[in-house]
């Protein structure tokens, strides 16, 4: 009765249910798509942004400020020692962007010029 009277209210319900069961699974699945999208966002803003992730991420070598101080390419952590599959996909793709971009601007031995550079006193 209450649910042939609101057949619509229950496909609607049925449909967010469904979508609430998938959405966490379909978010993981997106991660390396979504990192593209945010690298062209930022790539259309003019800003360069590498993502890093692991042990030492947050303590930046000299070569970080060094990169940033040249290019203008901010390197920036994400995450500590443990990630998950879903943001290395997403730092993987991001990264991927940005440094297909950063290297067609700047030449390719930006980052090499740069780690060169941080070592010499």
């Amino acid at each position: 009765m209450f649910w042939r009277q609101n057949a619509w209210a229950v496909r609607i319900l049925l449909v967010f249910a469904l979508a609430g069961v998938g959405f966490p699974f379909a978010w993981e699945m997106s991660a390396a798509t979504r990192g593209q999208l945010v690298a062209h966002f930022r790539l259309a803003s003019g800003h360069y942004v590498i993502l890093t992730a692991g042990l030492g991420a947050d303590r930046p070598p000299k070569c970080y400020y060094a990169i940033r101080e040249r290019y203008g390419i901010e390197v920036r952590p994400i995450a500590g020692c443990i990630v998950t599959k879903a943001l290395t996909d997403y730092a993987d793709a991001h990264n991927d962007v940005m440094i297909s971009d950063i290297r067609r601007k700047f030449g390719r031995d930006v980052f090499d010029g740069c780690v060169a550079s941080a070592r010499t006193p």
